[in-house]
């Protein structure tokens, strides 16, 4: 995701978050008892994808359907909605 980088060997997170990208040995320096280092070994890192789909047919049918469940009273209604 990163035009002066568009492919990297490992990446480092510490705290959950992504501290540093590059070659296996830069990201090396980076290891410490708070950060992990990760290797791809010549995959692909995508940080942050999260993955969203719908199937058309059936994703379109519930749109069609107002889901109530876990709705508690006739005030709650426009909450849902």
């Amino acid at each position: 995701m990163d035009d002066e980088a568009p492919r990297v060997e490992a990446v480092a997170v510490a705290n959950g978050k992504i501290v540093a990208v590059g070659s296996n040995a830069e990201i090396a320096s980076w290891r410490t008892l708070d950060t992990r280092v990760i290797s791809a070994r010549g995959g692909s890192v995508l940080p942050g994808f999260v993955e969203a789909h719908m199937h058309l047919f059936g994703g379109g049918s519930q749109l069609s359907h107002l889901d109530l469940a876990g709705v508690l009273g006739f005030g709650r209604v426009s909450e849902a909605c």
